[in-house]
């Protein structure tokens, strides 16, 4: 199964669009896969080559093509909560998803009301494009703004327009953090993320989180930096599990790492 079993020679080595055409997900999923060590691959000055086998093997072996937006919600959803859907690879949601809660969680680097409103405003209005109802809980604190909540999928959803609309995002996120065709992404989702980007303009520093979408932006050199990015299900349970990662958004993938690492320390030790 595994491509040792043929020659180089015999290897097709396809760019990471051409991973993201095959596997029906944006180029950031792809380079999120490569990252992690999901998806091996080789550098070419620049850019990833990923062998053609390990493309279908990770296919028929995962089952999935790309986690869909969600993650579970520890406490409303109670014993019966569904479980986190995916892509299998008919690209339906097969997995109970009639009542998904996934975790809206706000850090933003500023006491001004006004701009708070707007990020607020801003960011729930992506949720609710993404098809889910909320904020549901919110709890917030001051000095700097954090506001944790959740939200649940809308009962006008299907999982198919679930995962349609995930990716509508991740393309508009990826046409404004990554150099991409912006003339590929869906208007609606670009409209939805340009005002989001508009609301955070006066925030230095700033980390929203919906399900397993994650933006974050931070200064460094007198400059404004933005990330967007999915996170993978043992990322999201060290989230979940070390919430105060998001305060330092200049660091918060090395802190998630970090996370990671002491929950997987944990469940080895067996705390």
């Amino acid at each position: 199964m595994g491509s040792g079993e043929r020659s180089l020679s015999e290897i097709r080595f396809l760019t990471v669009a051409e991973v993201a055409a095959v596997m029906r997900v944006s180029k950031m999923t792809v380079y999120r896969l490569v990252r992690s060590g999901e998806l091996p691959a080789i550098r070419v000055g620049r850019s990833f080559r990923v062998p053609e086998p390990a493309v279908h093997d990770y296919i028929s072996d995962m089952g999935r093509v790309a986690v869909v937006v969600g993650a579970g919600y520890g406490g409303p959803a109670g014993p019966d909560e569904p479980r986190t859907p995916s892509f299998e690879r008919n690209s339906e949601l097969t997995r109970n998803s009639q009542s998904h809660p996934i975790h809206v969680d706000i850090y933003l680097d500023t006491d001004d009301e006004r701009t708070i409103r707007q990020v607020v405003n801003e960011f729930d209005r992506l949720v609710d494009f993404l098809g889910f109802d909320g904020p549901f809980d919110p709890s917030e604190e001051r000095g700097s703004f954090i506001r944790r909540s959740w939200a649940r999928m809308k009962l006008t959803m299907n999982p198919a327009e679930l995962g349609n609309r995930s990716l509508r995002v991740e393309r508009a996120l990826e046409a404004h953090t990554l150099v991409t065709d912006q003339a590929k992404t869906d208007a609606q989702a670009a409209a939805v993320i340009a005002g989001l980007i508009q609301a955070l303009s006066d925030v230095p520093n700033a980390c929203l989180r919906a399900g397993s979408i994650v933006m974050v932006k931070y200064e460094t050199n007198g400059a404004s930096v933005m990330h967007s990015r999915q996170l993978s299900q043992v990322e999201m349970r060290a989230w979940e599990r070390f919430p105060e990662i998001h305060r330092e958004p200049s660091r918060i993938f090395e802190a998630l790492a970090v996370a990671v690492a002491k929950l997987d320390n944990q469940q080895f030790s067996g705390h």
